[in-house]
Order: structure tokens, then C-alpha cells, then sequence
């Protein structure tokens, strides 16, 4: 069975020669698509934003709806997302795919910040449909009314 890093290589080679564009006619290795790099690049960035947001191992896969194992492996280097997952996790820490996959040298984000809290209710919100948020939205409502009330003499 073949590993992660085989596959990138195969699937780079692959498409090397469909490349449209800055990137027409050049080999993933002079194009600065080296595969171990891009694991290698990947992994460091995702303990990084785990570290940053807090976020332990076990958290992380159940947030992400994967095994503790896969998400070992995006974490040592032997596996790289797929696609959508690679998708999900950069709007997940609100960054680009370019940052995860080492292609930019500094986080990309949008030009603010959210605290914890926020985001985790924010990622929530995103989950719902509009029924499901009018009634967060209404429930949070109710807390400030009532908290409000409760803190007068």
C-alpha cells in the first residue's frame, strides 16, 4: 500500500503536464511543489493553529468529524487532507489553503479577530439552517433580557 507522500508525488506527476497558466510546462519540483515539503509544511501549520486556538488532538478529529488517527497523520506528516477537508479546515481557522499547504510564508486572515467563544458560536451558526439560527438568536436574546433584569435592585 502506498503512503500519502507516493500518492502527492504520482498525482502531481500526474497533472504536471495540464498546468495552465504561471505554472504551464513546469514540473511540481521547479514549480516549488515538492511533496515531503508540502507535508512537511502542513503539518507544522495545523499544530500551529491547534496551538493557537487551544484545541486539542481528540477535539480537533471530532470537530473535524475524522479519526484521532487520520488526524495523526496530518499532524506527523505521513497524510495530506483531501480536498474538501483541506477546504473546511482553512475556513475552520479562518486562514487560506495556501497558508496550510506552505505555499504563503505568513497567516492569512481577515482583518479581524475572534475570541474563542465566538468562533465556536460562529462555526455553530454556520452548521443550522434558518430555523435553527432564528431560535439561537432569539435564546440569546432571552439570556441578555433576563440577565438585565436580574442585575437591577
Amino acid at each position: 500500500m502506498e503512503n500519502q507522500m507516493e500518492k502527492l508525488k504520482k498525482s502531481c506527476k500526474k497533472n504536471s503536464g495540464k498546468r495552465m497558466g504561471p505554472l504551464a510546462g513546469k514540473t511540481p519540483e521547479n514549480a516549488g511543489l515538492d511533496a515531503a515539503n508540502i507535508l512537511s509544511a502542513f503539518s507544522d501549520r495545523l499544530q500551529y493553529l491547534m496551538e493557537e486556538h487551544n484545541l486539542k488532538q481528540a477535539r480537533l478529529a471530532e470537530k473535524l468529524y475524522i479519526s484521532n488517527s487520520t488526524l495523526s497523520g496530518y499532524l506527523t506528516g505521513r497524510r495530506i487532507p483531501d480536498t474538501p477537508m483541506l477546504i473546511f479546515l482553512s475556513n475552520y481557522f479562518h486562514t487560506s489553503t495556501d497558508f496550510l499547504l506552505g505555499q504563503t510564508p505568513q497567516l492569512s486572515r481577515n482583518n479581524f479577530s475572534l475570541s474563542w467563544n465566538e468562533d465556536r458560536l460562529l462555526h455553530l451558526l454556520r452548521m443550522m439552517d434558518d430555523r435553527q439560527q432564528e431560535s439561537l438568536l432569539d435564546y440569546g436574546f432571552f439570556l441578555l433580557h433576563t440577565r438585565k433584569h436580574a442585575n437591577k435592585p
